[in-house]
């Protein structure tokens, strides 16, 4: 049996340890896939310190991009040596991206255009599931509808207001380039003002101060509608922030609008203010209505990323590999980053 190094966490609050591990064949439906680029997520360090419940021993990591090794007899749209991304699968030690080779379903991978590379690559489909399921599935609220994939998606926003928390933040900078693709006609967003120029390139309408208060948001929006807040965030300050900017805005009626954080709310309804937390996972069977396409919609050099309407997050590398450089890499994201993709390349 053929085996590949793998970081391997023995149990939670516990240093992973580099092993070698049996290199999972693909069935009919999956790719194995040798991983050139691994991007770091809080939820990688947030597991490996005990904050979110997982077995152990465990193999992490949830976004990678690399090349096709083997296909499964089924599958169709992707051939070795395709140069592809996608989302980790965690809770699967073989579909987790801290680790030379992974296998993936074909349906949840996407094949990586010339125009982007495989750093950036590694960073797109977790923080973009995120941005999805908030903005496009009903657990977030929100539920667009028609998606910006779907016929008469770039006008499901139009004549709307929507505001995001975090605009620099992975997830942040993915949000708003769904609200352009779907015709949001305010696009308004916190973040410091050294990233205001790429924000708004991504579609951002208006980038204001994180300190901004509820009566500064509602004054960019004016008379538009706003149903919602997505914060990217989802710390104290920006749950704050973000109901209090709903709040004002239908006081004294029966409108119900929606709070959505990438950080579970203590409260789930309060003011006529649903507050939602979301779980961006692609390979959920319940999210495959948002998964599938999106995955569709970013692939190769006809897909959005290829034509140029969808960015990846500008990226950091860390050297070292498995070794050295995944704990170095997930320090730096613990410790906080602005405006970039933490990734490194497990080959090395």
């Amino acid at each position: 049996m053929s085996t590949h190094r793998a970081a391997v966490h023995p149990a939670a609050n516990k240093p992973y340890e580099v092993k070698q591990v049996p290199t999972p064949q693909p069935t009919s439906s999956q790719v194995l896939i040798q991983i050139t680029a691994s991007a770091i997520n809080p939820v990688d360090w947030k597991i490996a310190d005990g904050g979110f419940p997982a077995k152990f021993p465990a193999i992490l990591g949830s976004d990678a991009a690399g090349i096709v090794s083997k296909v499964g007899d089924g599958v169709k749209s992707l051939s070795v040596g395709d140069r592809v991304f996608f989302q980790g699968t965690l809770g699967s030690s073989d579909g987790c991206t801290f680790q030379e080779y992974a296998v993936m379903e074909e349906a949840l991978v996407s094949k990586t255009p010339d125009n982007m590379n495989d750093g950036e690559g590694s960073g797109v489909q977790l923080a973009s599931m995120a941005a999805l399921v908030g903005l496009y599935d009903k657990s977030g609220g929100f539920e667009v509808k028609p998606a910006p994939w779907d016929k008469g998606g770039n006008e499901a926003g139009k004549g709307q207001a929507l505001v995001i928390l975090g605009g620099s933040s992975s997830v942040g900078q993915y949000a708003i380039q769904f609200a352009r693709l779907s015709g949001f006609s305010k696009i308004i967003t916190t973040s410091s003002s050294s990233h205001t120029d790429h924000l708004k390139a991504l579609g951002a309408t208006d980038v204001v101060d994180r300190s901004s208060t509820a009566q500064d948001f509602l004054k960019i929006a004016g008379d538009l509608p706003m149903n919602g807040v997505y914060d990217a965030i989802g710390s104290e300050e920006t749950l704050k922030q973000g109901t209090s900017i709903l709040e004002q805005r239908h006081k004294g009626t029966d409108h119900v609008s929606h709070y959505v954080s990438v950080i579970p709310p203590r409260d789930e309804f309060e003011n006529n203010v649903t507050r939602k937390a979301i779980l961006g996972m692609g390979s959920s069977p319940a999210l495959h209505h948002v998964s599938h396409p999106f995955v569709k919609a970013v692939s190769g050099n006809e897909g959005w990323v290829g034509k140029g309407l969808f960015k990846p997050n500008r990226t950091q590398k860390v050297d070292g590999g498995l070794e050295k450089g995944l704990q170095k890499a997930l320090d730096l994201n613990k410790k906080g980053v602005s405006g970039v993709k933490v990734w490194f390349d497990p080959r090395e």
